[in-house]
């Protein structure tokens, strides 16, 4: 409801249509199943940036997720985290340049010969497949800075979790046939920036294949973590300004900071204050 909500706008006579509801929406019973798939049910409120076992336990059930929101709101962070839960992980980061031979692979020029190589996410689906007692993770930094439709190319239907395709590359200079698929133990992180405005959006075929979760400012993570000598502004109030002015002026509630910014490890003094 609260991304219908945003859709049509705030009526002009109701200026906090939106806000007020979001709540609402937030503890609605309809809202506890996710619809599409086998997911098990889960306490919407329970989604926020630091419960580690929330995020973990839909990975599980989703087997892809996209971590969105501004700059410094933890997504690579929480990714970091998950990856400790695996036995192998892969990360990569997606540009501009960014080819679907380096992705999946292709014809590449070897020694004077055009050879069709596999390219880096084939040879970890290929571990992951060949070692189904073991887990996997493939984590793409800023996955849409790239042209995501043209990278993942026809993989795009594996997301699905019960296509196979058959793709031919060459071993030993022989051109070889092999079907591929996702196992259920090779699971997929994708975190992008909500804030650069620089590239496209995601490809919808794509992006419904992905379960989003988007990661706010946690602005009490500052009141616990973080506070300044001899002054006796707080962080988090200073943080929540910003982003107040960052919206107003720029009238896009997605152009704030996160609460990362002010947990670089540069800004404390010798004695961890």
């Amino acid at each position: 409801p609260s991304e219908i909500r945003e859709w049509i706008g705030n009526p002009k006579g109701s200026p906090q249509w939106i806000d007020d509801n979001l709540q609402v929406d937030m503890n609605a019973e309809t809202n506890n199943f996710i619809s599409g798939g086998n997911f098990t049910k889960f306490d919407a409120n329970s989604a926020g940036n630091k419960d580690l076992s929330f995020l973990k336990s839909l990975l599980n059930s989703a087997n892809q997720e996209i971590f969105m929101g501004a700059p410094g709101t933890s997504k690579s962070y929480m990714a970091e985290q998950l990856a400790k839960e695996f036995d192998h992980v892969e990360r990569i980061q997606f540009h501009p340049q960014y080819t679907y031979q380096e992705f999946i692979g292709g014809q590449v020029l070897e020694k004077g010969n055009l050879v069709k190589k596999k390219g880096i996410f084939i040879k970890f689906l290929e571990k992951a497949i060949s070692n189904q007692d073991e887990s996997f993770l493939f984590i793409i930094d800023e996955i849409n800075r790239a042209n995501v439709s043209q990278v993942f190319g026809e993989l795009i239907q594996l997301l699905d979790r019960d296509e196979h395709i058959k793709l031919s590359f060459d071993v030993d200079h022989k051109s070889i046939e092999k079907d591929y698929y996702l196992p259920a133990n090779l699971k997929i992180i994708g975190t992008m920036n909500t804030t650069d405005r620089t590239v496209g959006r995601l490809d919808f075929a794509l992006k419904r294949r992905f379960y989003q979760i988007h990661f706010y400012p946690d602005y009490n993570l500052l009141t616990d973590k973080v506070s300044l000598i001899d002054n006796s502004i707080a962080i988090s109030d200073l943080l929540r300004k910003i982003n107040e002015n960052l919206v107003i002026n720029l009238n896009n509630k997605e152009m704030v900071i996160g609460h990362a910014m002010f947990l670089n490890p540069s800004f404390s003094q010798q004695d961890g204050s």
